[in-house]
């Protein structure tokens, strides 16, 4: 087989939209040959150093804003801020519809041992490769990976529409999972290119508003679909809509947020190292290794089994491997860890890590309290949800709109992270006697609280980089939302169970514990007698509230985080640059 020892990337070329004035935006990337050896990447403080950033602070002490002719406005922007916002919304909805589906499913493949992996499949491939994106952003042309990523989570979709077999079924889950790692990163990236910083909170604002809904809808479109038609229109609905995003997006320039788009051919050695495959390759063993033992601990295996601590083992000992590795690779790694020494980026990744896993806490677990303690269906648990819905969208926006109005993003997550605290606290103290003054109240006050969060770390995020250090920076924020997510929901389940074992076990003589717990939430009042039913609801309440402390605490954490934001301002100032 002839060997590839080099590929001529800046001659792939796209056909540019009628409005389309800059072809080179559609050049792939590859290395400035004008630099010595022809083939180097630059590193984090060669960009400061370049004579093209020599401003790279106003007077008033903001970062260097790329106030080049790629922002949009208008209805090209108006047509961009759509597109994705429709690949965020599908995205959203992907992550949540199988929760109604599954029992279906797992029926019709005869796969019950395989449930776990119809949700983990899609998790471990999407944590593990967004850090990897962030790079890719960072040097390949924004409008192809976009649409490649979003293009590869339709195909997910569709292998999941098709698939005859349970592995079949899950390895389209993680081809979408392949490609989602790139949709949500991509969209905040090339954003920050489309528009100036003052105007990328109402923007992002109203993309993350309107996407979240998704998170809500999925169950609902789910359990009526699989209902009403097949659960393979939980996959099949995808496409169409997809079609329509990949074609407006198509049609539209999307700003180029790479570092450089005028370079020569690039090796593929170079383009090996200015991604750091090695760096994402420990990265990936370490976040599986972990998120395996913490999804597989107390369920599939025990605790203290061989299994769980190897794993344990496993991503220790990786992670270690991967920061020595990084700090080896400097500037060009693909987590440079200098990133890391700035207040403002590393609290914003560890407020992403906390606000977003206290957030799924309760996305996870209060409809699951209506389903066990008030006995309503699926549907309904869904609809006495939509009060965190409607609350957490508007807020979303609306905060990004004022963020963009005044300037300052630190203020909101501050009172984000105690009013989501105060909420959260105030569910811990449902009762089965709750009425509807008391969890449509909190769930307001709650979803106010997670909308004025939701973008803030992206905020801070990409006012304290250089444009050239933007993916990377989104690629970790985003990583660390969908991280702390996944983290937190086995927190949950092991807080959840441990309190309703503890709680039956309570109840006295008369009830089976195991079997009251594996007839599961919706189930359990026909597995114990008649007159001891009102106590397991009672179990049931106690295990399910116990959760919610998780997210309160990651709440009052989330607070703390939030003073190292800094208070540096997004609106542009007589002395900024101008747009």
């Amino acid at each position: 087989m002839p060997q590839m020892t080099e590929v001529d990337l800046g001659q792939w070329e796209f056909p540019a939209a009628p409005w389309e004035s800059d072809p080179a935006l559609y050049l792939l990337p590859s290395v400035d040959s004008s630099r010595p050896g022809g083939a180097s990447t630059p590193s984090i403080s060669s960009i400061y150093d370049e004579e093209s950033h020599s401003d790279t602070e106003s007077e008033s002490g903001r970062p260097f804003e790329d106030v080049g002719s790629q922002h949009l406005t208008g209805l090209l922007l108006n047509a961009l801020v759509a597109g994705l916002t429709m690949a965020a919304f599908l995205l959203m909805i992907d992550s949540t519809i199988l929760v109604t589906a599954i029992p279906t499913i797992t029926t019709y493949f005869n796969s019950l041992a395989d449930v776990g992996w119809y949700g983990s499949s899609y998790l471990l491939a999407t944590c593990t490769l967004q850090m990897l994106f962030g790079k890719v952003y960072m040097f390949y042309n924004s409008k192809i990976v976009f649409l490649s990523a979003f293009l590869i989570f339709e195909a997910g979709s569709l292998i999941c529409a098709v698939a005859q077999s349970s592995p079949m079924f899950i390895g389209g889950r993680v081809v979408s999972g392949v490609g989602g790692a790139g949709i949500l990163n991509g969209a905040f990236t090339i954003m920050a290119a489309a528009a100036p910083l003052q105007d990328r909170p109402k923007l992002i604002g109203i993309i993350l508003g309107v996407a979240s809904t998704g998170v809500a809808l999925g169950p609902l479109i789910g359990g009526a679909l699989t209902q009403n038609a097949s659960w393979r229109w939980c996959f099949y609905i995808n496409l169409p809509a997809g079609a329509i995003t990949v074609i407006s997006l198509g049609l539209i320039r999307i700003p180029d947020a790479r570092v450089s788009r005028n370079e020569g051919p690039v090796a593929i050695p170079e383009q090996i190292k200015r991604l750091d495959l090695p760096g994402c390759a420990l990265f990936a063993s370490s976040v599986i290794s972990l998120l395996l033992a913490l999804d597989w601990g107390g369920v599939t295996y025990a605790w203290n089994s061989a299994t769980i601590i190897c794993l344990f083992w496993t991503a220790g000992i990786t992670l270690v491997l991967f920061l020595a590795w990084e700090r080896h690779m400097g500037d060009t790694a693909m987590l440079p860890l200098s990133l890391l020494k700035q207040s403002a980026v590393s609290c914003a990744a560890a407020a992403g890590i906390m606000s977003y896993g206290g957030l799924y806490v309760i996305i996870t677990y209060l409809p699951m309290w209506f389903q066990a303690v008030k006995d309503v269906s699926p549907l309904m648990s869904g609809v006495y949800y939509l009060p965190s819905v409607i609350s957490t969208t508007l807020s979303t926006v609306g905060s990004g709109f004022l963020v963009s109005k005044y300037g300052q993003y630190t203020p909101f997550m501050i009172a984000g992270g105690a009013l989501a605290a105060i909420a959260a606290g105030q569910m811990s103290t449902f009762v089965p006697s709750s009425g509807p003054e008391l969890w449509v109240t909190y769930q307001l006050l709650n979803g106010i609280a997670r909308g004025m969060m939701a973008q803030q770390p992206v905020t801070a995020m990409q006012a304290n980089l250089s444009p050239e250090l933007i993916s990377i920076g989104t690629a970790l924020v985003v990583f660390s939302q969908n991280f702390g997510a996944s983290v937190f929901i086995s927190l949950g389940q092991t807080t959840f169970e441990n309190s309703l074992l503890t709680a039956l076990g309570d109840i006295g003589d008369g009830v089976d514990v195991q079997k009251v717990a594996d007839a599961g939430a919706t189930d359990f009042r026909s597995a114990v007698p008649e007159g001891m039913v009102d106590a397991a609801v009672q179990a049931y309440n106690d295990g399910l509230i116990s959760t919610f402390y998780l997210s309160a605490g990651a709440s009052v954490v989330v607070f703390v985080l939030a003073w190292g934001f800094g208070f540096k301002s997004v609106k542009k100032t007589p002395d900024s640059e101008s747009d």
